[in-house]
């Protein structure tokens, strides 16, 4: 019998034993999470927020670097060149995961073959504003405006391809209304020609609009989101203002290299929702207007290709490719 049950025996405690990176404790170092933006806009402080409770729960430091260009290209070009050990970690936007996919057919990179999505983490909305003298009130009025003055009404956003351009011409589809695109190198500089009346109107961030707003230096008409905000309750949302399924919602999540390992993508997953439930988080979140996205790396998949169809359709329609 000893012969052959030291075999045996030897056979079963080799598969007991830990073999390779997947079976590893993790994190056993510091992360870095790569941001493809510039520091201080919406996606940034997400990304900020998320880290600090991610490493409060992890127990170890989450290090955000900022490698803002090419439309986060610089950022996911070194994501994809690190280790897929999850220790380097990408955040990933709307724009470059959904956006760009659909309006660059030589992509240097599929955002479901190369990255594995981990979990979402916030979404943002943007209110639609006019500068001050537009002879409306409400959206309806805006539309109809708009259709009156056909051609000669301008929009801005923060550039070719953005969220903001593609929800626009999204909008300008369902309402039939035509406008002039004039893109700006960011969110800043396109509120401040609104506000300056050098640019009629525009989808631009609501933590950039909201005080303007509020203010008196630009009109608002509407909110993108599915639902009025509790900071201005006055604002009624673009579906209740008229357009019916509408709504303009850049989101934020975390991806890792393709072949990272199911157990640091399920342990990081289970962090970013508990960070999302944080009373701290929940807190920062209500006073921002974010909304949070507690998900599965499954859902969050799903997320992506339903947005990525979404915004093919609007490309094919507007005939818009970056080629």
């Amino acid at each position: 019998m000893k012969p052959i049950l030291a075999p045996l025996l030897a056979v079963l405690s080799a598969l007991a034993l830990p073999s390779g990176p997947a079976l590893a404790a993790w994190p056993e170092k510091p992360i870095r999470l790569l941001v493809g933006v510039a520091p201080g806009g919406p996606a940034d402080l997400s990304a900020r927020m998320i880290a600090e409770r991610i490493s409060e729960t992890l127990k170890q430091p989450v290090v955000v670097e900022n490698r803002a260009g090419s439309n986060n290209g610089i950022a996911i070009q070194a994501v994809l060149a690190s280790a897929p050990d999850g220790y380097t970690i990408m955040h990933g936007t709307t724009g470059a995961m959904t956006i760009s996919p659909a309006v660059v057919k030589s992509l240097r990179y599929d955002p479901l073959r190369d990255f594995i999505p981990v979990g979402s983490v916030v979404s943002y909305s943007y209110l639609l504003v006019t500068r001050l003298g537009i002879p409306v009130t409400t959206l309806k009025e805006f539309v109809a405006y708009a259709k009156q003055n056909e051609g000669k009404l301008s929009y801005t956003s923060p550039g070719i391809a953005s969220v903001n351009h593609m929800g626009m011409e999204n909008f300008a589809m369902l309402t039939g209304i035509k406008m002039t695109h004039i893109p700006y190198k960011g969110d800043s500089e396109a509120m401040a020609d609104v506000v300056g009346g050098h640019v009629d109107c525009g989808f631009i961030s609501f933590s950039l609009t909201a005080p303007q707003y509020k203010a008196g230096k630009l009109q608002a008409l509407a909110i993108s989101q599915p639902e009025r905000s509790s900071l201005t309750p006055d604002l009624p949302t673009v579906r209740e203002a008229g357009v019916p399924g509408f709504d303009l919602l850049p989101w934020t999540g975390l991806m890792v290299p393709a072949g990272t390992p199911r157990d640091v993508v399920v342990t990081l997953n289970a962090a970013i929702n508990d960070g999302l439930r944080h009373p701290t988080m929940v807190k920062r979140m209500e006073e921002l207007n974010y909304r949070p996205m507690i998900s599965t790396p499954e859902s969050f998949k799903q997320m992506i290709l339903d947005e990525q169809a979404r915004w093919r359709a609007v490309a094919q329609e507007v005939k818009l490719s970056l080629d």
